[in-house]
């Protein structure tokens, strides 16, 4: 059963926070919450089920509860929602605002701390999600009576293809389906499907998500991993700004108007790079890294190695090639989301 009435001094926990550490102090008290309401139970393998969408790998229930449990992600995707939320609110001042939050999990993590501060009079929350079991266990709290007066509709379905009723503006889209460097889940194809049924003056959450090529030291790189103290590798707050490796170049963006929705229907070269040419002299740096920077609404963001999503990626060794050899990068899903390289030339 849901209660709503202890959320309310989290949410103002997670609203407030503004240091690392106030931010992961909330997301603790977050996870307690989840933990102390909420009883995960399956039979079966469900409960580690994965499912595969048209654009990459679903995550199982167990692992979309466990989501909570990166702090800075989940509390700074909040706090950009609740703001995003707001400013709906003054350019739509008329309108109900329509939330689609695709691809919800289990908890519906990333909305379900706002409700106290939500106006149930002022929205209406459609929850996406492909799992049957995670669509279950919403239902299940969804009756309580704490949420009798919301406007919330729970819909099993594929968030690549699922098209929102035309005869309603869709004013904000939430989709955090995303693992570090685009790879495995569909944020994508998610994103080419959603984001073009957006009304023109809607909010995609996040708002852009960049992907760059640098040469590093991988090993070396920061590295955010579960079970290990929090930025046990990172030196501050913004370490997202240090430059562990060299940035070579931005690959691209992804937010509502560069959305991919017209490559995606070649899902086995979504995106192309220029060529480059292997320097010559790489021992420093011998790795091809892609680096992930998300800005989730205005200054909520997350950098380098701040979030299990932002963690940097090894696509090929630099030993792999000659020199004055030329490569490139190639992002496709024709299976799920994976990057690769092509070279051409030799010395």
């Amino acid at each position: 059963m849901f209660f709503i009435n202890p959320l309310k001094p989290i949410c103002k926990l997670i609203l407030e926070s503004s240091t690392v550490d106030s931010e992961c102090a909330a997301a603790d008290e977050l996870n307690l919450y989840f933990k102390n309401y909420f009883t995960l139970s399956s039979t079966g393998n469900d409960f580690n089920k994965e499912l595969m969408t048209k654009g990459g790998i679903a995550i199982s229930m167990k692992e979309a509860a466990f989501c909570v449990e990166d702090r800075l992600r989940t509390i700074r995707f909040i706090k950009g929602i609740y703001t995003a939320i707001q400013e709906l609110i003054i350019r739509f001042p008329n309108d109900n605002i329509n939330i689609l939050y695709a691809g919800c999990g289990p908890f519906a993590t990333l909305i379900t701390p706002l409700l106290p501060y939500l106006s149930p009079h002022k929205i209406s929350i459609t929850l996406l999600e492909i799992n049957p079991i995670s669509v279950e266990f919403i239902q299940q709290w969804m009756g309580s009576p704490d949420l009798k007066d919301y406007n919330i509709s729970i819909i099993n379905a594929d968030a690549t293809t699922y098209r929102f009723p035309d005869d309603q503006p869709l004013h904000l889209v939430i989709t955090e389906t995303m693992f570090n460097g685009l790879v495995r889940e569909p944020q994508l194809a998610v994103t080419a499907n959603l984001a073009t049924q957006l009304h023109k003056y809607g909010i995609l959450i996040p708002e852009s998500i960049n992907l760059s090529l640098a040469y590093s030291s991988f090993g070396n790189e920061p590295y955010l991993k579960h079970d290990l103290p929090i930025y046990n590798n990172i030196e501050s707050e913004s370490a997202g700004q240090k430059k562990y490796g060299i940035t070579i170049d931005e690959l691209f963006k992804l937010n509502k108007d560069n959305n991919f929705s017209e490559s995606i229907t070649n899902p086995t070269e979504v995106f192309v790079s220029k060529w480059y040419e292997a320097p010559e002299s790489f021992t420093d740096y011998p790795d091809v890294c892609i680096y992930t920077d998300i800005t989730i609404f205005k200054e909520q963001r997350l950098g380098l190695a701040s979030s299990y999503i932002t963690n940097p990626i090894c696509v090929h060794s630099l030993y792999n090639l000659f020199p004055k050899q030329y490569f490139r990068l190639v992002y496709s899903i024709t299976n799920e989301p994976i990057w690769h390289i092509e070279k051409k030339g030799s010395c």
